[in-house]
């Protein structure tokens, strides 16, 4: 495999994540967890520039069961490395199991957060005490390790991703809440994130990626950070028609097209009603506060729109309800994941 330190690999490079006591396989390869002149080592160790990968957790002695690592000279494999072993506090990282236990019992976001009864890193954004679901707004320039190491981590599960290092100019909006869907715990860690360009080139732009990182996946979650990040949005100055950056993961783009064309068929349904001529894209737009180029690309997806004549577009109102039918969309719920009481942020 040809190693690229600021995109993806062909394949998985990493066989297994352990992380909050599960284990799972990565979605993409990355290089940047290792060193640049030998794969079959963590980190870029001493002399790193401030803006280079954070260096991986010191190496206990204690020998464990994890085999060792195949060599990146062997033709015969993709495999760099069979276990990486990451904190679900402050996602360090270590190939070793007795490294992550050592490391565990002296981590300071472990020691802040169960004084508090919750995570204390990063500003409070939402904080749903029903679902016990909290979001932080962690900002690279005051966080840059925690941000480095969270990048890092979902670059495993992100195609597109290419900040890993230079976090300063990004806002991560972290959700924590518990590992499994058993209410009945106080022991919350992070489920997953979405980011933000702080001074983005296009400020329509509300989110730079997104990712529920796969053991927490369906449940809902991914559609309750989109509502987070539209939230935030509102009370960002000229962003009151928002939407992501593109392009999106596959992850992302599967989330949003479900998201929008959920929030649109409702809109179309229960405000024009059967009177298509109302059709608008300005005033969907203020409605939902989706930018318009959103909009046609979704209701594109819908196949809900005819050109007409006079090459203007034309809402086909029977095509939505033929939509809903198909993808069991009830068009009368405005479908909400999040509590708007529980948003906290005001600007």
């Amino acid at each position: 495999m040809t190693a690229d330190y600021y995109g993806s690999l062909a394949a998985p490079n990493i066989a297994t994540v352990v992380y909050a006591g599960m284990a799972f396989a990565p979605w993409y390869g990355s290089p940047a967890y290792f060193s640049r002149h030998d794969h079959t080592r963590l980190g870029f160790g001493e002399g790193a520039s401030p803006s280079a990968p954070a260096p991986a957790l010191p190496q206990t002695a204690t020998p464990t069961a994890t085999p060792p690592a195949p060599k990146a000279t062997d033709p015969d494999t993709n495999v760099w490395l069979d276990q990486l072993y990451v904190c679900h506090y402050c996602f360090q990282y270590t190939s070793k199991s007795a490294s992550l236990a050592a490391h565990l019992s002296l981590c300071d976001h472990r020691a802040t957060t169960e004084a508090s009864g919750g995570p204390t890193v990063g500003q409070m954004v939402y904080w749903d005490q029903k679902k016990q679901l909290i979001v932080r707004r962690v900002r690279g320039t005051h966080n840059p390790l925690f941000c480095q190491n969270l990048a890092l981590f979902g670059k495993l599960f992100l195609d597109d991703k290419s900040v890993f290092y230079n976090v300063e100019s990004f806002d991560f909006y972290v959700l924590w809440g518990p590992p499994t869907t058993d209410k009945n715990t106080d022991h919350l860690v992070p489920l997953g994130f979405f980011s933000k360009e702080v001074l983005s080139w296009d400020n329509t732009n509300n989110l730079a990626c997104i990712c529920v990182f796969p053991p927490f996946q369906r449940r809902r979650l991914g559609w309750l950070l989109i509502e987070i990040s539209y939230a935030v949005a509102r009370c960002t100055p000229g962003q009151f028609l928002s939407g992501p950056e593109f392009p999106l993961s596959p992850f992302g783009r599967a989330a949003y097209i479900r998201f929008w064309s959920i929030k649109l068929a409702h809109y179309l349904t229960t405000k024009l009603g059967d009177d298509a001529s109302e059709f608008d894209l300005d005033s969907i737009a203020r409605a939902t506060g989706f930018r318009m180029e959103d909009i046609l690309y979704t209701l594109s997806h819908m196949r809900v729109l005819e050109t007409i004549d006079n090459d203007e577009l034309e809402l086909r109102l029977g095509a939505v309800t033929e939509y809903c039918t198909t993808n069991k969309i009830d068009p009368t719920i405005d479908v909400h994941v999040w509590d708007p009481e529980a948003f906290m942020l005001t600007s």
